[in-house]
């Protein structure tokens, strides 16, 4: 009975001894990685926003509590690009805006971390946005012209409404006026008709639209405008 009992104990103090071992061994493995058991993160950017662009993107925050901090990195493409913003520590708090240009069009998902001297990161924060390009460009047309009506030097324009999802704004009409000046008039997406005063009669006018789109609540930081259309009454 003894000897079955002595059996057991040697079984648990091997099972336990294993156990401790194995235990260790995890923590040594983590104690390597961490580099002692501590992992240091800056602070995170913070207000960060994206702003959508013609080829390119504005990049916004605020660096906050934080004194390590040197540096402000973008990824996208699935980490494989990647931008450095340099962060000069001159007071509390330093303001980053910063362009990134020279991007294809398309819907990017970025990547964005603070770092200080020795390379340590913060959290990442991410966030998705639109680049847009010659695909958006081509998509675009004249706000549809319905009718003018002159009478002596005076000329009303209409034109038909439209959906302002596509980030129409309005329209800028270039005419004539009665010293042969060549003027220009502008009509918010809001409104279907324009009066235009010391209009020289029967001259030609043409106009043409622009639009600034949005993407994820923000507008895009460049104007898109379509090419002029010539109109003679």
């Amino acid at each position: 009975m003894k000897t079955a009992k002595n059996k057991i104990y040697k079984v648990i103090a091997i099972a336990l001894l294993f156990l401790g071992v194995t235990s260790c061994s995890k923590s040594d493995e983590y104690l390597k990685y961490t580099e002692g058991g501590e992992i240091s993160y800056t602070g995170r950017i913070v207000n960060l926003s994206i702003h959508p662009g013609r080829n390119r993107v504005k990049v916004e925050g605020i660096i906050l509590a934080d004194p390590k901090v040197t540096e402000v990195r973008v990824y996208w493409n699935s980490l494989r690009d990647s931008v450095s913003i340099p962060v000069d520590r001159t007071e509390d708090r330093d303001t980053i805006s910063y362009y990134i240009n020279n991007m294809e069009e398309n819907i990017y998902n970025f990547t964005v971390n603070t770092l200080d001297a020795l390379g340590n990161k913060s959290i990442p924060t991410q966030l998705t946005q639109t680049v847009y390009g010659d695909r958006y460009q081509s998509s675009i047309s004249n706000r549809p012209f319905k009718s003018n009506t002159i009478v002596g030097d005076s000329i009303n324009i209409s034109f038909s409404t439209v959906d302002k999802s596509s980030g129409i704004v309005g329209s800028y009409i270039q005419y004539t006026n009665i010293l042969e000046e060549l003027k220009t008039a502008f009509i918010s997406v809001d409104s279907t008709s324009i009066g235009i005063n010391n209009y020289k009669a029967s001259s030609p006018y043409k106009y043409r639209t622009f639009f600034i789109p949005a993407s994820q609540g923000l507008k895009s930081i460049d104007t898109f405008f379509t090419d002029y259309k010539q109109i003679t009454p």
